[in-house]
């Protein structure tokens, strides 16, 4: 009866051809490779070096694409070999109407999922990463149920500062901040991960315009972050500032030194504060207008504290010498940061054999993913012709 059976049937198991993909994206060119290599992995696996006893799952809060390649290189890249799980909540909205977005995500969802090193309630999330602006929201309710998160990283290629500033409703700033107060639950270390445009194009005027007044405040209550503006940009006075931020070069270096300390500047807000770190900024030109760079991928490592303060009552012997980071020392090393940063495209130019490497690892992980390698690698040599 079997013999007869597999007569009819043919193989026991049933296979298919799944036909390969062959159109791509900016995202899935070399350099972002080489940020999720040498910046997200690398921060991750300097975080588990120094915390050993890191709480499993670790917590990953992010915006994936519907292949989640970022989850597939963190799995076969730190996962597997520190034997640690992982937790995810991601947010895409793309994938909120029925097609082929849905379905390709739901694809990548249950391939990564089979990982043993991925926790079963992973998820990504067809709401608006935005939708974290109100905290009655479906997402935000996940994201306090499930948080504080070890790993928060806001892939925002569109631009963080497209949106007109302190407005109500959905926003990248509301939803930001809600999601650093969710973050100031953390007993634990954790790392911030941003990238974003820095272009004109993609920055409101007026956030341009706040950012700019909050640089030229700590212009003249601080003088080392002067002296070291003076040094890096040039920038020492009004209307040097105004006339840097009129050139695309000085725009780049006046908003990211203002984004980076308004994200400073919030986290020291919490109680207790959070110390925090800039641990690395790698830049690059995607509009191709001109060789400026105009997106920034930051890392900033997060340090919660524990001291009560001391007693304003002097009845307990309180603490009166609290480690505090001055918002002056903080916006200094980050001037210094910036103008030492990484740019990538320079990188990869004058390292052939790095750019090798990362065309095989995108081409690898993109294949995990079904994309058709060998037309991956054709686009790539096209592009880079």
């Amino acid at each position: 009866m079997t013999d007869f059976l597999d007569e009819i049937v043919g193989d026991s198991e049933y296979k298919h051809d799944i036909p390969l993909k062959k159109e791509f994206q900016a995202w899935h060119r070399p350099r972002k490779q080489f940020v999720r290599k040498n910046q997200w992995a690398s921060e991750i696996k300097k975080l588990i070096e120094d915390n050993p006893n890191i709480n499993q799952p670790i917590n990953y809060i992010g915006l994936p694409g519907k292949e989640l390649i970022d989850i597939r290189y963190f799995s076969e890249e730190i996962l597997s070999k520190n034997n640690i799980k992982l937790r995810f909540l991601g947010f895409n909205k793309e994938a909120q109407v029925d097609g082929p977005e849905r379905i390709e995500l739901n694809t990548s969802l249950h391939e990564v999922k089979s990982n043993q090193f991925i926790d079963d309630s992973s998820n990504v999330s067809w709401d608006d990463f935005n939708s974290l602006s109100s905290t009655s929201s479906i997402a935000y309710q996940e994201a306090r149920k499930k948080g504080p998160f070890t790993i928060v990283n806001l892939d925002l290629c569109d631009g963080v500062g497209k949106n007109r500033p302190n407005q109500g409703g959905n926003n990248y700033y509301n939803a930001i901040y809600n999601l650093l107060g969710i973050q100031s639950k953390s007993l634990s270390p954790w790392l911030l991960f941003l990238t974003t445009r820095t272009d004109r194009d993609n920055i409101h005027q007026e956030v341009i315009e706040t950012l700019t007044d909050q640089y030229l405040s700590t212009l003249n209550e601080c003088e080392e972050f002067k002296s070291s503006s003076q040094i890096n940009f040039m920038i020492s006075c009004k209307d040097e500032l105004d006339n840097a931020v009129a050139d695309p070069s000085g725009l780049f270096n006046i908003f990211t030194t203002s984004l980076c300390n308004w994200f400073f500047s919030n986290l020291k807000e919490h109680r207790p504060p959070t110390n925090v770190k800039l641990e690395s900024i790698f830049s690059y030109n995607v509009s191709n207008k001109n060789e400026e760079d105009d997106i920034i991928s930051i890392c900033i490592k997060c340090k919660p504290t524990f001291d009560i303060g001391s007693d304003p009552y002097l009845l307990a012997k309180g603490k009166d010498d609290i480690a505090e980071q001055s918002k002056c020392s903080l916006a200094t090393k980050t001037i210094s940061r910036i103008k030492s940063r990484k740019n990538i495209d320079k990188v990869l130019s004058e390292a052939p054999h790095i750019y090798d490497a990362m065309v095989d690892e995108s081409a690898k992980l993109l294949s995990l993913a079904r994309f058709d390698e060998t037309l991956y690698r054709k686009w790539v040599k096209d592009y880079k012709s």
